[in-house]
């Protein structure tokens, strides 16, 4: 089949085949590019929650802590002589314990959403950048095989995004 071909026939065919090599390469390369970022931002997604996780674990100590506290003097100054007032007011104390607490919970899961978002969104973004460079790729080959074979239908079919060849240059 090879010795039916014209001199040109085999040198389009090997331009061809090295334009597909390099396509797969880029795109392999993109590939191997985007896995490795995406390994870095879940390291460092868990990282940051990590961080997190400890300085609420630390802040929670203190502030049960403060609270404890706050109520072991409301006793002692207080549980002989006003005993009721002592107990509702500790109850209050752990209402109020509860409610920062549970706030601190929420500001933590928060952040915690916020960083994991970031992540996802430089994922997004990287993504968009790959499929652009993949699809520039994909039309410079079938501009370059038109201009080779004549076959200038390649084009209309090749740019799968809406991409314009009046747009390479």
């Amino acid at each position: 089949a090879a010795e039916d071909q014209s001199w040109w026939d085999r040198a389009v065919s090997a331009v061809a085949d090295a334009l597909n090599a390099l396509v797969s390469a880029i795109s392999d390369m993109w590939s191997a590019i985007r896995d490795a970022v995406a390994a870095a931002l879940d390291a460092a997604v868990a990282f940051a929650n990590d961080l997190i996780d400890a300085c609420l674990a630390f802040v929670t100590e203190l502030l049960n802590a403060y609270y404890d506290f706050l109520q072991f003097l409301v006793q002692e100054l207080l549980g002989d002589i006003f005993p009721g007032l002592a107990d509702a007011l500790c109850a209050a104390i752990d209402a109020v314990r509860e409610f920062v607490l549970s706030t601190l919970d929420g500001l933590a899961q928060m952040l915690k959403d916020a960083v994991a978002g970031l992540a996802a969104g430089l994922l997004a973004a990287l993504d968009g950048l790959i499929a652009l460079i993949n699809a520039a790729a994909q039309m410079y080959q079938a501009l370059i095989m038109a201009v080779l074979t004549g076959d200038w239908e390649r084009i209309a079919a090749a740019p799968a995004d809406g991409t314009r060849i009046e747009n390479a240059a």
